[in-house]
């Protein structure tokens, strides 16, 4: 099935979604490894959620328009400077 070759409704693209992820692990189940793994911390799932979710529709390699963008990464440079 080519996907790109017609228009697709939001249910039938979030039910392909869902297929695509079907034999994927279940990141809370507690039994992954190797450079996949769950902290199990429920506060910095959110945390990370929202982050996520806060620059999604940001495109950050523009810090013209959005200097979060640098704020973020002189944050980043700091914390790897003093480790």
């Amino acid at each position: 099935m080519d996907f790109f070759r017609k228009s697709y409704s939001k249910e039938e693209i979030l039910r392909k979604l869902k297929e695509y992820t079907a034999e994927d692990a279940e990141p809370h189940s507690g039994r992954l490894f190797s450079i996949a793994f769950e902290a199990g911390l429920d506060d910095l799932r959110e945390i990370a959620h929202l982050a996520l979710t806060t620059f999604a529709d940001k495109n950050i390699l523009d810090f013209l328009e959005f200097p979060s963008a640098i704020k973020l990464e002189n944050d980043i440079v700091d914390v790897a400077r003093k480790n």
